[in-house]
């Protein structure tokens, strides 16, 4: 039986190069978006795997990437769609847990 596709958000800070910084985090397996935000953290990174071990792998990778300075990682629990809208918007129910 294959395993269902679980998304992993991972919230960095990075400090200097974050141009940089994206463009090696995108180079990394199971990343599927890097996206700059205000506020608390510079980055939010999705990730899709199958397997939670393979998410720790992937985040252990991005915290490698130089000037990423910490992760925060939320795994998702469960997708909430509204029929009307796009069937990829995000979810929007996070598990955070502190990496």
């Amino acid at each position: 039986m294959p395993k269902s596709e679980q998304t992993s958000w991972v919230f960095a800070n990075v400090k200097g190069g974050i141009t940089r910084a994206i463009s090696q985090i995108r180079g990394i397996d199971s990343v599927a978006s890097v996206t700059p935000v205000t506020g608390r953290f510079d980055l939010v990174i999705k990730l899709r795997t199958n397997e939670p071990n393979k998410a720790f792998n992937i985040v252990e990778k991005i915290r490698r990437v130089k000037g990423v300075t910490s992760t925060q990682t939320g795994i998702s629990l469960q997708k909430i769609s509204n029929a009307k809208k796009d069937e990829s918007e995000d979810p929007i129910a996070f598990a955070l847990v502190k990496v």
